[in-house]
């Protein structure tokens, strides 16, 4: 199973996954879907950086990679992702005072209310609205397994992220 980082700024950047040296047969296909959920809180600042994000993010990622030649895959991954308000700062609250866990200052933001704000030097990086779903960046790969032998292998993978989604909104980079 993968894991992938859910914060917010991470789905429009190419973040490769690390795999085994394993490629699929000619011919053979391998499809994927994964949904992931989040509630993310995180109010932070620096001289240059200021960053608020107070939202869920649900992201859907189907993948689909094919076998072309003996030692040679190429596979495409579209993700799509949600902000929204959401539902869980209440669950949340409770498990954490439950626990006694810290909050971090959570308390201090309405309850299910979505910010998702990002400025560098005065200026907005990132304002998202709440709007519904949304392509991210597409990422087309190619593996080769370069050398294999009984019981190890050696391989190399190359990832191209395709700007497929809206970098404003924080669902794309914006370039390759």
């Amino acid at each position: 199973p993968e894991v992938r980082n859910q914060f917010p700024p991470h789905p429009m950047c190419l973040t490769p996954v690390p795999t085994g040296p394993s490629v699929l047969p000619p011919g053979g296909v391998k499809v994927d879907l994964s949904v992931d959920y989040s509630s993310v809180y995180f109010n932070e600042g620096s001289d240059r950086w200021s960053v608020l994000v107070d939202m869920e993010l649900a992201i859907i990622n189907l993948g689909l990679r094919y076998g072309l030649t003996p030692g040679f895959t190429v596979g495409i991954h579209q993700p799509a992702a949600r902000m929204w308000d959401g539902f869980l700062d209440g669950p949340l609250e409770d498990y954490h005072s439950a626990f006694g866990f810290p909050n971090y200052d959570k308390h201090r933001r309405p309850e299910d209310d979505f910010i998702y704000h990002i400025r560098k030097d005065g200026v907005d990086w990132i304002r998202a609205e709440p709007d519904g779903w949304h392509l991210v960046d597409t990422t087309l790969e190619a593996q080769w397994v370069l050398l294999e032998e009984r019981h190890w292998a050696v391989d190399c993978r190359y990832q191209l992220q395709l700007p497929t989604g809206e970098e404003g909104g924080g669902f794309g980079n914006g370039a390759l």
